[in-house]
């Protein structure tokens, strides 16, 4: 998982380094257990506050990415060790506001209260109002970074799934993939589902401002099938290896289910003649596509390894969780790409 760099693409700061304060803690199952019941305390007195403040209400819905795993870790790897809490928030979608706003509004409230609750374990952090979206919560000697992901209401379930990734591997590697998937149609598959704008009628890359958003996909098992009707149109012809690998599994989630994903909508393109066309102009054929994915992958995972935010390590403990992250990050990101050239 990445810095956020901006609310729409929701992207979560990797390995709890925003702030310095929890470089020293332990963060493994148990301790886990604990800040996750004082994060769900802090939610239930929050929406007490926000209806107060004339707001509706918000739904945490506890541990995503790799800590979603907890539980079973507590019983299988006690003693294995998380970066940080990263969790999922629901919120009301205000349709009057962009979704940039919309973030913003609940956000700012969520730090209000943490500024002003004088909860025993809740530790004001001023970083957290510019170095992404994060409260930091203390128990006993234990300081840990908890840090959110937005989602609204109607697309919850979908980012149950797309924020939960293959166990014992970290978050940035299965999120890149898709984001790697997602520009070569100028998409987002990020927590409100698969998205595509539009501008004057034509399709613009997803960064574009002031264009019109469409949610192409908020079927987590089928999202890559929406994809490619979305790109062909209905009732396409889907290859055997799309039909298998359609989506995200819950139970069994692999990252390299989605390379064969990945994989099975290429070939399914073919079938459909797409390349050379439409927003495939510039690509010739499914060798080529795969090509550019894996490339595009590979480069976002060098940039993850190079981040600033590693600099901000000074403990040896988190030198030592640094070096692990980056060490899966490029040779976990090498077998993927050769999964996808095969």
């Amino acid at each position: 998982m990445i810095t956020f760099k901006s609310f729409t693409h929701s992207h979560l700061l990797e390995g709890g380094w925003a702030t310095t304060l929890n470089q020293d803690t332990k963060l493994t199952p148990s301790v886990v257990k604990k800040v996750v019941k004082l994060t769900e305390e802090f939610f239930k007195k929050l929406n007490v506050y926000l209806e107060e403040e004339g707001f509706e209400p918000v739904e945490f819905m506890g541990p995503v990415g790799s800590v979603s795993y907890y539980e079973k870790d507590d019983t299988d790897q006690p003693d294995k060790e998380y970066g940080d809490i990263d969790t999922l928030v629901s919120i009301p979608r205000d349709e009057s506001i962009t979704d940039y706003k919309n973030v913003q509004k609940y956000y700012h409230k969520i730090l209000d209260f943490a500024d002003s609750c004088n909860l025993p374990y809740i530790i004001p952090v001023p970083e957290s109002k510019t170095a992404g979206q994060f409260i930091i919560v203390k128990d006993g000697n234990d300081v840990v970074q908890v840090d959110m992901i937005f989602t609204y209401h109607h697309s919850k379930e979908w980012a149950k799934f797309r924020y939960r990734p293959e166990h014992n591997v970290k978050g940035a590697l299965f999120g890149n993939l898709l984001s790697a998937l997602a520009e070569m149609f100028h998409m987002s598959i990020q927590g409100y589902g698969v998205q595509s704008k539009t501008k004057d009628g034509v399709i613009v890359p997803f960064r574009t401002q002031k264009a019109n958003v469409k949610t192409v996909s908020v079927r987590p098992k089928e999202f890559m099938i929406d994809i490619l009707e979305d790109e062909v149109g209905k009732n396409a012809k889907i290859d055997p290896l799309l039909k298998q690998f359609s989506g995200f599994k819950a139970d069994n989630v692999k990252i390299s289910d989605i390379a064969q994903s990945i994989k099975g909508l290429a070939k399914s393109l073919t079938l459909n003649d797409a390349f050379g066309k439409g927003r495939l102009s510039s690509i010739k054929d499914e060798t080529e596509f795969l090509a550019k994915v894996g490339q595009i992958y590979r480069e976002k995972m060098e940039k993850a390894i190079g981040s600033t935010k590693f600099d901000k390590v000074t403990s040896d403990l988190a030198i030592e969780k640094a070096k692990k992250v980056k060490q899966q990050f490029d040779e976990f990101s090498a077998k993927i790409v050769k999964i996808l050239g095969e």
